[in-house]
């Protein structure tokens, strides 16, 4: 191998591409959800179970005190999307969300 150390030029040989596909992250649960909040907000349990229940109420988010990390099959995603995309900050990542979206 031979080093590129003050090489004006270089030719490329082979070109080599990979897919990397994360999955989605899991859900929090109402313990998981009020360590993040102490630990990353710095916020108290209470403070942070009261906008988790202004989210809930407001449509954001799934219901903050029940403990499960996944949507039931019938759960309309695509109906929850397109009523998320009237959000004035968040809707322009809806249709990156949509194009990329799996059940």
């Amino acid at each position: 191998m031979q080093t590129t150390k003050g090489c004006t030029q270089m030719k490329v040989h082979n070109i080599l591409t990979k897919k990397n596909v994360k999955a989605s992250p899991v859900g929090l649960n109402t313990v998981q959800m009020l360590r993040a909040a102490s630990s990353f907000l710095k916020m108290s349990p209470h403070d942070a179970m009261r906008v988790a229940e202004k989210l809930y109420t407001m449509g954001y988010i799934t219901y903050p005190r029940t403990e499960t990390t996944k949507y039931a099959s019938s759960f309309p995603f695509e109906s929850f999307l397109n009523d998320f995309a009237k959000h004035p900050t968040f809707g322009k990542y809806i249709p990156s969300i949509q194009k990329n979206f799996t059940k």
